[in-house]
């Protein structure tokens, strides 16, 4: 009985854990040689948070098969590809530049490999896997600091 209690803890922690040890880390734009974070995403042992440069903090958490479906189909990309992605978001307040995702998100990164990438012609040239999406700025490629 117990075991099979531990193991059920196991199984409904094991998500936000995969989630905080893919996408824990600094991320900014990649455009200068130093870094220069924008976001850094921290697991704080309740799950991922994000806080902005300017110290803005928001819960995060990783969109499911459907979301990401959702997101796709919203970035208009090829529907095959988006189960080879992981993303999380954050939902900030609504605004102009922050409208609803799929997922009830308003800002995503998602890692998005190589293989993957050469099959969206819009990311097709970025050299990185992570990209960062809003609907106020679109699609950008990101670097992962650390």
């Amino acid at each position: 009985m117990r075991f099979a209690a531990l193991l059920s803890l196991a199984l409904l922690l094991a998500p936000a854990a995969r989630a905080g040890d893919a996408f824990e880390g600094r991320y900014d734009w990649g455009t200068g040689d130093a870094p220069d974070p924008v976001w850094t995403l921290q697991d704080t042992g309740n799950g991922l948070r994000m806080r902005r440069h300017d110290g803005h903090e928001l819960p995060v958490r990783e969109l499911d098969a459907a979301a990401r479906a959702g997101l796709w189909d919203h970035l208009d990309w090829p529907a095959g590809t988006a189960p080879a992605v992981r993303c999380v978001g954050w939902a900030d307040e609504p605004g102009p530049f922050s409208r609803p995702l799929p997922g009830g998100v308003t800002a995503v990164i998602c890692r998005v490999p190589a293989d993957v990438r050469a099959r969206i012609d819009w990311i097709r040239d970025y050299t990185s896997d992570w990209i960062y999406y809003d609907t106020g700025l679109g699609v950008a490629a990101l670097r992962r600091i650390d």
